[in-house]
């Protein structure tokens, strides 16, 4: 075949759609809800970040760059509100929350979602004043099961990837305590402000290699 004449049109058959809704209901787990952010958010939101912004990781390099008015707060919130009506979305921003005092704890959410690799990565940050409590692992463990359950209580995807600075201690215990296959280390792959370049580390975790129900690596993945 002629490398430069047209290539038939092959759709993929597999190829991923959202459920409706995106979010069947909010995500919960033993001490923590994760949810949509509503305009109510907007303030409190604002608020934290301005308290994190003096001695933020250069890792939580958003919190230097964004949200520097509650204007702008207010328009990203409800950015992803509207997100969760949006059949072509490839991100969404969700608040982990206290369950009794809707109080916010720190964030969560999917990112990069390849339809044609039913895939995704998920990150999440909690704000310092309530860490050490394993707030960010539980959380993760809980999205990581909505991401790979099926629809449409879940995303339905088939994959989840995960990543972090080799250098961001804090962040790789985390993700080392999930149990999911390493899968990469790319050196001097990423430039940090205020930090410099550092390597990447990457896991991932397919659908049959999770158990949705414990939010756990599955008994028989490995």
């Amino acid at each position: 075949m002629n490398p430069d004449s047209p290539k038939p049109d092959s759709p993929n058959p597999d190829r991923w759609t959202p459920p409706d809704p995106v979010l069947a209901r909010p995500i919960r787990t033993e001490r923590l809800v994760v949810d949509p952010f509503t305009l109510d958010d907007a303030g409190p939101l604002f608020e934290i970040i301005q308290a994190m912004r003096p001695t933020a990781e250069p890792w939580l390099d958003w919190v230097h760059t964004q949200h520097r008015s509650l204007e702008e707060t207010t328009r990203w919130v409800a950015d992803q509100a509207l997100r969760l009506s949006d059949p072509g979305f490839r991100s969404l921003a969700m608040v982990i929350r206290e369950p009794d005092s809707r109080q916010i704890f720190g964030g969560a959410g999917v990112y990069d979602l390849d339809p044609d690799t039913r895939s995704c990565s998920t990150g999440y940050w909690i704000r310092p004043d309530r860490r050490g409590h394993a707030f960010a692992g539980e959380a993760c463990r809980a999205v990581i099961s909505w991401c790979l359950r099926p629809q449409p209580e879940g995303l339905g995807l088939s994959r989840v990837r995960l990543f972090c600075s080799a250098d961001n201690s804090a962040s790789r215990r985390v993700l080392e305590k999930l149990g999911l296959p390493f899968e990469m280390h790319q050196r001097r792959q990423d430039f940090v402000a205020g930090f410099g370049l550092t390597d990447r580390l990457g896991w991932g975790v397919l659908a049959d290699e999770w158990d949705c129900e414990r939010h756990t690596m599955a008994a028989t993945a490995g």
